[in-house]
């Protein structure tokens, strides 16, 4: 990595926390950052242009952010000879972009040829499927997410209030995120919410809203490709859809296209989202029927149909990064359901950690190379949600076991999985081989 960072805000609010995170640890390890905001573009591009040397700087991107057609970062047809290039490419920077879901949502500008981009992967099938259809960007690297921290309390870090532009690193600056300690065993118990879920829910049929132009035969299609994963809950997207593409579309041994798969599979999203919610609202429902009260963070949780509603109370809306954190140091268990990621881990169950909460979720590969089960954290299977049922039933009843979990959980987050550890990783350029933790 190059001696400055370069990161972008003003665009998804979670996707500015990650940064802000990544840029506090970049600056508190001796590198500058600079900081894009896309809202003060026109700004940002003069102070980047001001610098006397842009070309020794690596950007830190999530999910191509600063590489979507935001006009004020492309060069004009005088300045260069490629359509739709963009500053940072003709300048020669280093491009790390960190993709936080499935490939299939990226393939347009995967397809553009980003100059210096070094795709990053959350999940090692993303990074097999794109090394597999992407070899001309060499070597897909994988890292996993990692937990959020709030700000300082002496300050209010978010997109907005850190001004674009260059950050010198410091030493003895004040740490814009901190992690919290973790609470005593009379402070946990007295948190007010036993079980809560973070995330908003979409149901089914405001999904299918947006397919009701399609021909009858292919909505049938995408209908079949949902049942697929309800099938076999262990399916990895990706290869879920190709074998559905190659049993749809060609003949037994017929050659693939390799450009018409990824235009087929980036118009499939609609099932990864189908797939999501038709699994997180059955996970809520099972819970809740079961006649275990949750907190929901998020929107339209009160659409979910469900027998014991009352055991349901939600945000109402949705929240940011720092909300939500702010909850969960309120909470005693917090429930996880990977978003379909079979080989890599969501940040929801580190932060849940570094918040002080025992963490209910479905594992992974990656997440079992760090955690074990009734030991740091506690696991159920999703093709039998009554394993949920059971599982946090016990951890609501056995409180003594379910603090050391949490203490537990919190000892291996803290160590291993803060967006600080990742910026040393990044630094370094020390992708992960082995267990998430690097081991």
């Amino acid at each position: 990595m190059r001696d400055r960072v370069l990161i972008f805000t003003g665009s998804v609010e979670t996707l500015d926390y990650f940064s802000l995170q990544l840029a506090d640890a970049f600056l508190s390890g001796g590198r500058d950052v600079f900081v894009w905001d896309l809202r003060r573009s026109e700004f940002s591009r003069a102070a980047f242009d001001a610098l006397p040397d842009p070309e020794n700087t690596t950007i830190v991107s999530f999910n191509f952010t600063g590489f979507c057609n935001e006009d004020v970062t492309l060069l004009s047809e005088e300045e260069s000879g490629r359509p739709g290039e963009t500053v940072f490419e003709e300048k020669g920077l280093e491009i790390l972009c960190i993709c936080v879901d499935s490939p299939i949502y990226y393939v347009p500008h995967l397809l553009s040829g980003v100059r210096g981009l070094h795709p990053v992967c959350i999940d090692r099938n993303h990074a097999a499927f794109l090394e597999r259809f992407f070899p001309a960007y060499g070597k897909a690297l994988y890292l996993p997410s990692a937990g959020n921290l709030l700000p300082s309390v002496s300050r209010r870090i978010s997109g907005e209030t850190v001004f674009p532009g260059l950050h010198a690193a410091e030493g003895g600056r004040e740490k814009w995120f901190e992690l919290a300690d973790f609470p005593s065993f009379e402070e946990w118990t007295r948190r007010e919410i036993p079980v809560i879920f973070t995330g908003n829910y979409v149901p089914q049929e405001k999904l299918r809203k947006g397919i009701r132009h399609l021909a009858p035969e292919y909505v049938a299609f995408l209908e079949e490709c949902i049942r697929d994963f309800e099938l076999d809950p262990d399916l990895p997207m990706e290869e879920g859809l190709l074998r559905r593409i190659d049993e749809t579309f060609y003949e037994p041994g017929e050659a693939h296209d390799r450009e018409e798969d990824l235009k087929a599979l980036y118009s499939l999203s609609y099932v990864d989202l189908s797939v999501r919610t038709l699994y997180r609202g059955r996970l809520i429902r099972t819970l809740a029927e079961a006649g275990i009260p949750m907190f929901l963070t998020g929107k339209d949780w009160e659409l979910l149909p469900c027998g014991r509603p009352e055991n349901l109370r939600s945000t109402g809306h949705e929240i940011t990064s720092a909300e939500c954190l702010k909850w969960l140091q309120k909470s005693r268990i917090s429930l996880n359901l990977m978003p379909w990621f079979k080989k890599g881990v969501h940040d929801r169950i580190f932060q849940s950690q570094l918040c002080g909460c025992a963490v209910l979720t479905d594992p992974t590969e990656e997440l079992l190379a760090d955690y074990a089960d009734g030991g740091n954290i506690a696991l159920y299977g999703i093709a039998d949600m009554q394993s949920a049922v059971k599982a946090c039933a016990v951890m609501l009843e056995d409180t003594d076991g379910t603090y050391r979990m949490a203490k537990a959980g919190y000892v291996t987050a803290a160590a291993h999985h803060t967006w600080a550890q990742r910026a040393k990783a990044l630094g370094r350029m020390d992708f992960y081989v082995g267990s998430c933790s690097g081991k």
